[in-house]
């Protein structure tokens, strides 16, 4: 039976609101409402509705300078999906044990619509860890997961992806030029693996692989280690973080 073309009812209005989470995720600071409507071009009324309906969910927090942030709500939400993913429970034990085996902090991140969300984290059992959260978007110019993910794109989407990216400075090492960015993306292509330098977060080097299935990334796996505690082989992280990943795509048909 072929269904009908209808409205639904408050979609018009649910499309509004997602707009506005889509805005202030995408600011690279915390915007004020007066920013907002620039932004989304919405009546002063209408956003202030929407706007205190997120608060009310705790999808959005107002913070005391009159600025917007995204609310724990979300982190909750898209932790409940990360829980039913299958490429977290497929790799559950194997990204535990890449862990336990280099004793420092592994990330997973997954392809959820058109980001890379971290959907799980294995501490490490040191005292400093990494100050990181499942839920969260992976920045594509600035983390290895996603510079990993991105140089296993097609050249081409590569490319048209690249130039669409803000570049935000994260740390005064973040890599903010096009140009070399896409440098690192075609080293990172050849050698298999991503590596930052402080470019997400000081005294942390970071080092990630993409997860591919049907030729095409899905996802991916990094460690993560504070600078004075780093092998000076870097071998002793890339054998095992390979292994780890050749072991995932495996298991969901590589």
């Amino acid at each position: 039976m072929e269904l009908m073309n209808t409205p639904v009812k408050g979609a018009q209005a649910f499309s509004k609101s997602i707009n506005v989470l889509r805005v202030i995720a995408n600011c690279e600071t915390p915007p004020t409402i007066g920013v907002l409507l620039n932004l989304t071009g919405l009546p002063r009324g209408t956003l202030n509705r929407i706007v205190q309906a997120l608060i009310a969910e705790n999808l959005v927090l107002s913070k005391p300078e009159k600025t917007y942030i995204l609310g724990p709500g979300l982190i909750s939400l898209a932790a409940i999906a990360a829980e039913h993913f299958d490429l977290r429970s497929i790799g559950h034990k194997k990204l535990a044990a890449l862990r336990d085996h280099l004793d420092e902090t592994v990330h997973l991140a997954a392809l959820v619509g058109d980001q890379l969300i971290y959907t799980a984290k294995y501490d490490s059992r040191h005292a400093v860890r990494i100050a990181s959260t499942v839920g969260t978007s992976a920045k594509l110019h600035a983390s290895a997961i996603g510079k990993a993910y991105l140089s296993q794109l097609p050249v081409e989407e590569r490319s048209a992806l690249v130039e669409s990216l803000q570049l935000p400075r994260l740390t005064d090492y973040t890599i903010t030029s096009r140009e070399q960015l896409v440098s690192q993306l075609n080293q990172a292509a050849m050698n298999g693996h991503a590596v930052i330098d402080q470019e997400s977060d000081l005294d942390i080097k970071c080092i990630g692989v993409a997860i591919k299935q049907g030729g095409r990334p899905i996802g991916g796996v990094s460690v993560s280690i504070p600078l004075y505690r780093i092998k000076d082989n870097i071998q002793h992280y890339l054998e095992p973080i390979h292994e780890c990943k050749r072991w995932i795509e495996e298991k969901i048909g590589h």
